[in-house]
């Protein structure tokens, strides 16, 4: 298959892909692993998905770029950064997965200009969950969603979960991608856990 990130697919494949039996934060079992940390603490890494979420980007208004801590924070400050040599640059947002219980008791820590366009990012997603709870929590805040925009899609149901809450989704890569994907076996990588 031909990306539209082939310099990504190939750092994603080197750094980030592994083999064996993982439990995924969704509850499903995998026998891939795709550690979407390891391609954002590494510079070359921030630095692909940077300019592969700006040309995502383009077609889109958007007055912040963010999402649920952990992975977020990372893609989030790559493109905050490389955001300096764009027309406009964009600040950052982080959601928390709990508000603060002190100081003043954020949910949502950064800058979001009130009743504006955001960008939410995630690292690797199966279902949406982390997006999805991003997103509630910067609609509760007023502000409209733009884009979702992912490194990589697992094919388990974030682009549907996405699609229901009418939020456009760019993935930068699949699995399919990364040459993970196989529709005759990909129905037996994924299982719910305990099933």
């Amino acid at each position: 298959m031909d990306s539209k990130h082939p310099e990504l697919v190939r750092f994603v494949k080197e750094h980030a892909v592994m083999h064996g039996e993982f439990k995924l934060a969704s509850g499903q079992t995998s026998h891939y692993y795709i550690d979407g940390k390891q391609i954002v603490a590494r510079p070359e890494g921030l630095r692909l998905v940077a300019r592969a979420i700006r040309e995502e980007l383009a077609d889109f208004h958007v007055d912040a770029i963010g999402g649920l801590e952990i992975g977020a924070i990372y893609i989030a400050t790559a493109v905050a950064f490389d955001s300096l040599n764009w027309p406009k640059p964009i600040p950052l947002f982080t959601v928390r997965k709990a508000t603060k219980e002190h100081g003043a008791r954020k949910k949502v820590e950064g800058v979001i200009p009130v009743g504006g366009s955001v960008a939410v990012v995630d690292d690797v997603v199966t279902t949406g969950g982390s997006v999805i709870q991003a997103i509630e929590a910067i609609r509760e805040k007023g502000c409209k969603v733009a884009v979702a925009v992912t490194i990589v899609d697992r094919y388990s149901g974030a682009a549907e979960a996405l699609a229901d809450l009418g939020v456009p989704y760019r993935p930068l890569l699949t699995i399919a991608d990364l040459e993970l994907y196989n529709e005759q076996t990909h129905r037996g990588s994924l299982q719910r856990a305990g099933s």
